[in-house]
């Protein structure tokens, strides 16, 4: 087994050129007609209608526009709407959903809360542009029309900015389906926790919010605030706002946690025997329900609870992350033992999702000093398509705000007393739908996916689950401890806290950052795309059982970890020495895995990942190492138009975990020399909003070389590395082990690791 390399070097940045500064363009063999304009105008003017009869309630007018398909950024709305040359309508948006049910039918609704004045200047301008195109352009604009106003824009207008704004006024009308009011179906059946679309009138205070509902006759205090635009309703509130108001409402979900016994088997009263003292091993946090003391775990685990009493399960879960190879030995993963502090919240069955949620972002903020968190929480009822959760969206939010800090969900199970409706869509629930965490499913003792699984992905095209471990079955459960004695148990509930000891045990033993962490966890899950895996159920696949498989590799393996932070639009590195045969070639195919943790944006709704962080590994074609010859077939991305669609289904576009990978046959041949003959790394960012400037965020990247000839090339490897002025450090897990049990010693690793 060949051990895990970090290799560092000083990163190259590049600014590129403003992507949007040159002449608008149309779609190609595109033709915009004026009467095109005009129905757009009429609607826009019947919108302006129906929103100044309700100045009362809030100022200004919130828009829908309706797209024929899912567009990228750039196909957005540029012209219409901007308030001036400085707020770009981006930053007017408060809603992004799909209409459509299938993948191939989804079409994109973008909402917008403009000022009256603006809208009205928006209508004016659309009139102004429609007597252009019919005096001097026939009716109809096409591209060579605009390639003509290009190069001579000033025989129509002053200068060339007025030109743009013409053209870029008919390109975003010819994008735009239709603009409407949306209307949501709000289901006053009983109490739900409601998304109003975020006005944004006081970013902090929820006066605002407080304000419009008693206007609508709705009286709530702060107490029944979630979050700035977030609000708990009974069903007479929700009947009024049905009434009155469902132009306002973004998103509603049941206030409903309903944690039930997960399948249990009958308790064994086995005595089971005291652990050893503990020796400042890593904490670990549990949140879950209440925690019954056990002698078993004395010093292991420190609790608080909200109630006195509750279900067994929060025991369960925190006896596996203490010991859970103590009772399950055929688990055995060489972690070792936690502590864990435990805060019991629920008694389990149906809870407040409102408390909850409150009760954890309260939790993990005032505990900066614990780093992995375990969830094994989660609603019963299938995730939103078009949102994500308010549970999961706090989530993603403090993993945002504090870089050292990572989530461990278990996927939640399928309940056998949904209803029928509820049971075809059988989507995770929530939390599991939180992009920035690592969601947890089970799979059985084969490593097939579990009876009780439930499925991803999250809004329409994000990967969840990250990955899966044994969970228990029918045949084989799981063993963990209660006040009562040992029981067997099966759940996703019980797969997460097992991927949360390895994270733990990456991050506090061996000191990875978050990024390394999630990485290494889905990279050595992902493997060779020698099986078929159903990523629906299982993620990028199963982890391995031992610690040492997540970070080291086979003998006919190179691994390596390389981190850094993107500081400018374009990020990359030095040329990478892979070793060739005595043909000239390189034997080796490539897996490469990027983490990052963007800030997420939940009034984007589907389009909810502020930033864009693509992956480019491969061989370096030309004389540059921007020029690389991608491992997977990615390279025409920015050389022609690929449908949005294409780009998030089938590369992950948007995804903050990217996964680029060769599958391994005995066919496969050595891959030639290009241009000099290195490798490289490439990773190019994007901000969906604009206005924001490019935020400087932590990434990692975990590649790995499996040679095709079974040699062992890892030390010629790391020859060449320092030969071409790379820092090559040997990740030794007993090294680092040994030091954190004399006293937790800092060791400096050439590179100081990973940290």
């Amino acid at each position: 087994m060949n051990k895990l390399i970090q290799l560092s070097q000083n990163w190259h940045y590049r600014s590129s050129a403003n992507l949007y500064s040159s002449f608008p363009k149309l779609a190609k063999n595109s033709v915009v007609k004026s009467k095109t304009l005009k129905v757009k105008k009429l609607q826009l003017m019947n919108i302006l209608n129906f929103w100044e009869k309700k100045q009362d309630l809030i100022e200004g007018a919130i828009i829908s526009a309706y797209y024929d398909t899912v567009v990228p950024k750039t196909h957005r709305i540029q012209q219409l709407f901007r308030q001036n040359t400085t707020k770009h309508p981006n930053n007017f948006i408060v809603g992004v959903r799909y209409l459509g049910n299938k993948d191939d039918d989804l079409r994109h609704v973008i909402t917008y809360h403009v000022k009256i004045d603006v809208l009205k200047k928006t209508i004016s301008e659309i009139e102004k542009t429609i007597n252009l195109m019919d005096s001097s352009f026939n009716n109809e604009i096409n591209n060579k029309d605009l390639e003509r106003l290009e190069n001579n824009p000033t025989t129509l207008f002053k200068n060339k900015s007025d030109a743009k704004r013409f053209a870029q006024t008919i390109i975003d009308v010819s994008y735009v389906e239709k603009f409407d009011v949306y209307l949501e179906d709000i289901d006053n059946t009983e109490e739900k926790i409601v998304s109003l679309y975020d006005l944004k009138t006081n970013t902090e205070d929820s006066s605002y919010l407080l304000d419009v509902l008693r206007k609508l006759g709705i009286n709530k205090t702060r107490e029944d605030i979630l979050d700035r635009n977030v609000v708990l309703l009974d069903r007479d509130d929700l009947k009024i706002l049905k009434e009155k108001g469902s132009f306002l409402v973004y998103a509603q979900s049941k206030d409903l946690f309903d944690l039930k016994k997960e399948f249990n088997a009958d308790v064994s009263p086995k005595e089971l025997s005291e652990l050893p003292e503990p020796n400042n091993e890593p904490i670990v946090g549990v949140i879950d329900t209440t925690y019954k003391e056990l002698g078993y775990f004395k010093d292991w685990v420190e609790y608080d609870n909200d109630f006195e009493d509750g279900i067994d399960h929060g025991n369960e879960v925190t006896s596996i992350i203490v010991a859970g190879p103590k009772f399950n030995p055929g688990l055995e993963d060489n972690c070792g033992l936690f502590r864990v502090h435990h805060f019991g919240i629920t008694r389990g069955g149906r809870e407040s999702s409102f408390r909850i949620v409150r009760r954890i972002r309260e939790i993990v903020e005032a505990h900066p000093e614990i780093h992995v968190w375990n969830l094994s929480l989660g609603r019963p009822f299938s995730t939103n398509t078009n949102r994500i959760s308010n549970e999961a969206a706090v989530l993603d939010k403090l993993q945002a705000e504090h870089p050292d800090i990572l989530f461990i969900i278990a996927g939640t199970n399928l309940d056998n007393g949904r209803s029928k409706e509820e049971k075809q869509f059988n989507r995770i629930g929530s939390p599991a739908d939180s992009v920035n965490s690592l969601v947890v499913n089970s799979v059985d003792v084969d490593g097939k996916a579990a009876s009780y699984a439930r499925k991803g992905p999250v809004l329409h095209y994000f990967v969840k689950p990250d990955v899966c471990y044994y969970g228990g079955d029918i045949t084989h459960p799981l063993v963990t401890a209660t006040s009562l004695g040992e029981k067997s148990v099966m759940g996703t509930s019980f797969a997460a806290p097992w991927i949360a000891r390895k994270a733990s045990f990456l991050m506090d033993k061996m000191h990875f950052s978050r990024e390394t962490t999630k990485a290494l966890i889905i990279d050595s899950a992902s493997g060779w795309l020698t099986e078929k895996k159903d990523p629906k159920y299982m993620g990028y696949g199963v982890v391995p059982i031992d610690i040492r498989d997540v970070i080291n590799c086979k003998s006919d393996e190179i691994r390596f970890i390389i981190r850094g932070i993107s500081q400018k639009r374009i990020t990359y590195s030095d040329g990478i020495p892979v070793p060739k045969d005595s043909l000239n070639k390189f034997p080796f195919i490539a897996r490469a895995t990027l983490a990052y943790f963007p800030t997420c944006s939940p009034n984007q709704g589907v389009d909810y990942t502020d930033t864009e962080l693509s992956l480019q590994f491969g061989r370096i074609e030309g004389e540059t190492s921007t020029a690389i010859k991608s491992i997977v077939n990615d390279n025409n991305v920015e050389k022609e138009y690929i449908p949005e669609t294409d780009l998030r289904r089938w590369l992950g576009k948007w995804e903050n975990v990217k996964v680029k990978a060769e599958k391994f046959t005995s066919r496969k041949k050595g891959k030639g020399v290009l241009g000099k003959g290195y490798w490289g790394l490439k990773l190019v960012s994007s901000e969906r909003l604009y206005g924001y400037k490019h935020r400087p965020f932590n990434f990692a990247v975990v590649v790995t070389l499996k040679n095709l000839k079974g040699q062992n090339l890892n030390e010629e490897f790391k020859q060449l590395c320092i030969y071409n002025n790379w820092r090559v450090s040997d990740i030794d897990i007993d090294q680092m082990l040994q030091a954190n049990l004399e006293g937790n010693t800092e060791i400096n690793w050439t590179d100081d690791i990973d940290k």
